[in-house]
């Protein structure tokens, strides 16, 4: 999660509604990814499964939707901190939604000779030019 939040509860008596702000004032996307986990360990010919929730968490008008979202696993090089080739790119549907559940699934090469270093990055915009951007680490090993 990006920055601190205020959250407060409104109720009324049909409905609770839940707003965050930011200290700013303005409401950003939120990208939680619930697997991998930071740091995790694959073995060659496994599955990582990327399971998160992308919220636009502002409720007014079209600004308050999704209009992108990018789903990226690369090769990564810590020592240089740099990319070295795209491993999966996903590009769901998501506008005009106020939030998507990403299900996807990247299957690691058969085998290997030595540890790959792999970053997921996930980057959603909404019909407000808002960016959320998330991402972490992990390694396929022998």
């Amino acid at each position: 999660m990006v920055g601190p939040w205020v959250s407060f509860r409104v109720k009324t008596k049909a409905t609770t509604i839940n707003t965050f702000i930011t200290p700013c004032g303005i409401l950003r996307l939120r990208i939680d990814i619930r697997t991998p986990s930071k740091g995790a360990s694959f073995q060659f010919g496994d599955d990582v499964n990327v399971i998160g929730t992308v919220t636009d968490l502002e409720v007014t008008g079209k600004s308050g939707k999704l209009q992108s979202l990018s789903i990226e696993i690369v090769q990564y090089d810590p020592a240089k901190d740099t990319i070295i080739k795209t491993l999966m790119k996903r590009t769901p549907d998501v506008d005009g939604l106020a939030g998507f559940t990403m299900l996807e699934k990247y299957s690691t090469p058969a085998w290997g000779a030595a540890t790959i270093y792999c970053r997921l990055h996930v980057v959603a915009t909404d019909y407000s030019t808002r960016v959320g951007r998330d991402s972490l680490l992990f390694t396929v090993s022998p």
